[in-house]
């Protein structure tokens, strides 16, 4: 796209004509002007309009152009050093306070900063394979949720989920719990994705805090949940599945289980992987600052939630 800078001949045929009353749409058409160039170059000066002033002020602006970059040596170790697979250029920028995010977007963008926009962005997901163990006919829906929950007001109410190995070649698996005020994320390495050993982790997670953390349960249709009853006995609070294809429904986990994914990418046998990795990897997901935290981490939140509750 071409353009040309008003000059002060310009602006001084400007000045006149707004002082004989001309209409703005007359100024443009004697001049050859678009009215966005004529409206802009008013509204950026003061008024009453004076064409030497104003072309002072485009002097001043045409010597800055082109100021050498905020992005010194120092400055770009450290924004390197920062940004990792747990931190966005956002979430660096609110607890560094150094500069605009979109600045380090850009950066990132032209090349400026030896971090791909790979490493930043997560990838489009691949279609998943279609389920060969069948579903969940029967249980709550979660139609019949309260509507409460969806609020995230209340501490909690937590959804359930299982992040697997390659199929066929091992079958151990994760399964993960996130609750929805804090986004809390928790993780338990289990042999199968059995029903009996979704009850294992159950357990585990319900000895671990008070019961009063524990209002309602959400999942998908997966068989790992088909025990449901005894799990809602379990916790002593009703479970409710999503519906097919609707992995919205349980956000919270359906996003922390893609950071877990950073760690621990698709094809990662979780046999191999050890239960001191997967603690690790939890606790960087939940030390991580959110934005919709206001920048406080899970693990600070879900801190706050049980002091309240004891």
């Amino acid at each position: 796209m071409t353009y040309h800078h008003l000059t002060i001949e310009q602006r001084i045929q400007i000045e006149n004509m707004i002082s004989l009353d001309f209409k703005r749409v007359e100024i443009c058409m004697h001049l050859n002007l678009t009215p966005s160039t004529l409206s802009r170059e008013l509204n950026r000066n003061s008024q009453p309009y004076n064409a030497y002033q104003a072309q002072e002020r485009y002097q001043r602006a045409k010597a800055r152009c082109g100021a050498n970059t905020k992005l010194t040596s120092k400055l770009k170790e450290e924004i390197e050093k920062n940004l990792d697979i747990m931190t966005s250029p956002e979430i660096y920028c609110a607890t560094h306070e150094t500069v605009c995010f979109k600045t380090v977007y850009n950066w990132i963008q032209n090349k400026c900063l030896s971090v791909t926009p790979d490493q930043l962005v997560r990838q489009m997901k691949k279609p998943k394979k279609t389920e060969t163990r069948g579903k969940i006919n029967s249980g709550r829906s979660i139609t019949n949720r309260p509507e409460s929950v969806e609020l995230r007001n209340e501490f909690g109410h937590w959804e359930l989920d299982t992040v697997v190995s390659p199929r066929g070649k091992d079958k151990s698996c994760i399964a993960t719990f996130a609750e929805r005020a804090s986004r809390a994320y928790f993780t338990l390495k289990i042999p199968d994705r059995t029903s009996e050993s979704m009850l294992m982790a159950c357990r585990a997670l319900y000895k671990s805090y008070p019961k009063q953390a524990f209002k309602s349960l959400t999942c998908d249709n997966g068989k790992e949940f088909s025990k449901y009853e005894e799990i809602e006995s379990i916790f002593n609070c009703p479970l409710y599945f999503a519906e097919p294809y609707s992995s919205w429904q349980r956000g919270t986990n359906e996003n922390s289980n893609g950071l877990l994914r950073r760690f621990f990418p698709k094809g990662t046998c979780f046999s191999e992987v050890s239960n001191e990795e997967l603690l690790h990897a939890t606790r960087l997901i939940n030390s991580r600052p959110r934005k919709v935290l206001n920048f406080k981490t899970n693990d600070e939140k879900f801190q706050e939630y049980l002091l309240h509750l004891i």
